[in-house]
């Protein structure tokens, strides 16, 4: 099958349905035996980090250099939530699934081919590093989809 082949079979409804079953499973992975997970001392940490943030003004006892974004957004899950491992997790749980349909349409954009986009999605959603961090209430996970939404920003602000 030629390359235009390839495109053609993955072009318009195919690219949106493939990228859509991917980042359902993507979440699914995710959201999967999270409540049996046992909660990890950086978990515990993060919780205390952002009450201590938001309430008191102070840093820690995570360390002072960790970006605050992460103290103020589980503050709030845990504020709207309540306390439980889903509260804790669940930004972590939300930005790591959300990284995958933007991988998908950032890779579109730069490489041309939706094929390479759902791939990219695929493999990021199977990623056994992403996937740990994506469940835990650590920050490691935020940075990627804020950085593709960026992208993503720029790359539109070109075009037009």
């Amino acid at each position: 099958m030629s390359r235009a082949g390839l495109t053609e079979e993955v072009s318009g409804r195919a690219f949106g349905l493939a990228l859509a079953a991917i980042s359902v499973g993507a979440l699914f992975l995710r959201c999967w035996g999270l409540e049996q997970q046992p909660l990890t001392q950086d978990d515990a940490v993060v919780a205390i980090s952002a009450v201590n943030y938001v309430e008191l003004g102070h840093l820690g006892p995570t360390m002072w250099n960790h970006p605050n974004l992460r103290n103020l957004l589980v503050y709030l899950s845990l504020w709207r939530f309540g306390d439980g491992v889903w509260a804790l997790k669940g930004v972590s749980v939300v930005l790591g699934s959300l990284a995958v349909p933007l991988l998908a349409l950032a890779a579109a954009r730069l490489l041309g081919s939706r094929l390479a986009a759902v791939l990219a999605a695929g493999f990021l959603a199977l990623d056994p590093l992403h996937l740990d961090l994506s469940r835990q209430a650590v920050h490691e996970v935020y940075m990627m989809p804020f950085s593709l939404a960026g992208l993503l920003c720029v790359l539109e602000y070109r075009r037009s």
